[in-house]
């Protein structure tokens, strides 16, 4: 009963004494924007990669 109690008044007041660790969220808010970084860079790679080749191509079928 008192436990309930002691945690009711916690959560109405809140925990001021207590301190936040925030260092798992940080990594993964880091590791969500590396997800993207990466994905941003191989969609980048891909698009141009083709563009690159048939640049080569062209250029490879008018050399004699």
């Amino acid at each position: 009963m008192f436990d309930a109690i002691k945690i009711l008044t916690l959560a109405i007041r809140g925990d001021r004494g207590a301190s936040r660790d925030e260092r798992g969220a940080t990594a993964v808010e880091y590791g969500l924007m590396l997800a993207l970084i990466a994905a941003v860079i191989a969609t980048a790679v891909a698009t141009l990669g083709t563009h690159v080749l048939g640049a080569f191509t062209q250029m490879s079928s008018t050399w004699p």
